[in-house]
């Protein structure tokens, strides 16, 4: 039986991050700026999202459970999900995101779900592709976006971090989306689903590779907390198909050493990986505590940091003394100044777009040295109350710390070399 003192500090990590879930689906938009707003009028752009998902369908939508219950015929739904997020100027003023494909809104519009129907799978999977190179052509550009969301996640929710993210990262984005209920206390049934999930996923890459034999692509990967174990887990099928240029794992909610195994026959073929985490996240550490005390990879613990030990493309040189870069398997991140709320485990848009597009943070935000810790009081309460003593490594784990420009100066500045 659980101790008293677990039991209640596992009701109170639950209420906490039931709140904050509740809040945020009550949000009528999500912010598309990081920066603090002045009293000026506010301006919102539609974005189109091009989709496919095992979802069973709504009379308006997508719902969180499996398209096929049983005998599955693995066959996708496709289509475009129109999304209004919050813009930092009209569409006037935005330039060349003209070529996306983005259009003037406002404030609270609902999401529009538009969905390919032919009458024939094959012609939905055909029109589907047809819609991304058009994105592409009209671009003008060979780069693309794939995002793959996270547990509790519901279509349009899916569909709106999507759209936030190709805001910041100016290109095509295509949302690849799971049965997630989109509640907490199911998160059982979306691990089972995202389990199920894994064939299509990898079917899907062999679409994208079909594809890319006709129309040169380049792709940003990127997986948010659950969506990151579709990502390990198909990682056998992306190996060595040269159409990846980087990577983001954000608050991967892994077992870090599950992905170690996962990762054992990646074969990198010059790929940019990038590790973000926070010490605010206590999703990861309400997870860690439902598996036995074992870490999860997007905890900012050192043990799992010193975990990455294959080389990558990706140089960085962590001083300034202009010395030989050092050679890192992926960049480890700690967003934690940008995460927000007390039990974190936001998306950091921004960073991750710009991290993809520049090799740096946006704006006002740098990159200084850092080390990472033991985790948070909850990771370290787990590791500790289930017995899991750690050996202790002679080289400290280090890791990028994002930080305000004004803050940079207390630590080493990182110069970076990206190659794409």
């Amino acid at each position: 039986m659980l101790k008293l003192s677990r039991i209640l500090l596992l009701s109170f990590l639950l209420a906490a991050i039931a709140v904050q879930i509740a809040s945020a689906s009550e949000r009528p938009i999500k912010s598309a700026v990081s920066k603090m707003r002045t009293k000026m009028e506010k301006h919102y752009v539609q974005i189109p999202v091009l989709y496919l998902t095992d979802r069973a369908e709504t009379s308006s939508g997508f719902s969180g459970i499996r398209k096929y219950i049983v005998n599955c015929k693995h066959l996708m739904n496709y289509g475009t999900a129109k999304i209004t997020v919050e813009a930092d100027s009209d569409l006037t003023s935005l330039g060349t995101e003209k070529k996306l494909d983005w259009k003037e809104s406002t404030a609270n519009k609902a999401p529009e779900i538009e969905k390919i129907k032919t009458g024939d799978p094959k012609k939905n999977k055909a029109e589907f592709f047809a819609n991304l190179k058009q994105a592409m052509e009209r671009n003008g550009s060979n780069q693309i976006c794939i995002f793959v969301h996270g547990a509790a996640d519901p279509f349009d929710d899916a569909a709106l971090d999507a759209a936030m993210l190709a805001y910041q990262k100016k290109c095509p984005m295509v949302l690849y989306s799971w049965p997630s209920i989109g509640k907490l206390k199911k998160y059982h049934v979306d691990e089972g689903n995202c389990e199920w999930t894994q064939q299509h996923f990898d079917m899907f890459w062999k679409d994208m590779e079909a594809f890319a034999a006709q129309n040169p692509v380049r792709i940003t990967l990127v997986a948010h907390s659950m969506g990151n174990r579709v990502l390990a887990r198909g990682l056998p099928v992306l190996s060595g198909t040269h159409l990846v240029s980087d990577v983001a794992l954000v608050s991967p909610d892994i077992d870090a050493e599950v992905f170690q195994h996962d990762v054992m026959h990646f074969q990198n073929d010059g790929v940019a990986i990038r590790l973000y985490f926070s010490e605010r996240d206590k999703v990861l550490s309400f997870t860690q505590m439902v598996y036995g005390g074992y870490y999860r990879l997007g905890e900012d613990a050192g043990a799992v940091l010193n975990m990455f030990k294959k080389d990558v493309s990706e140089e960085v040189t962590i001083d300034d003394t202009g010395a030989q870069p050092v050679k890192q398997p992926a960049l480890k991140i700690d967003f934690t100044k940008l995460d927000r709320h007390w039990v974190g485990h936001h998306f950091p848009y921004s960073l991750v777009a710009s991290m993809s597009n520049s090799g740096k943070p946006p704006e006002g935000y740098e990159l200084v040295k850092g080390e990472a810790h033991k985790g948070n009081v909850y990771t370290r309460y787990e590791s500790w109350h289930n017995d899991l003593k750690v050996p202790v490594s002679d080289d400290s784990a280090t890791c990028l710390k994002v930080v305000k420009t004004s803050a940079a100066s207390h630590g080493a500045p990182v110069s970076m070399k990206l190659n794409k």
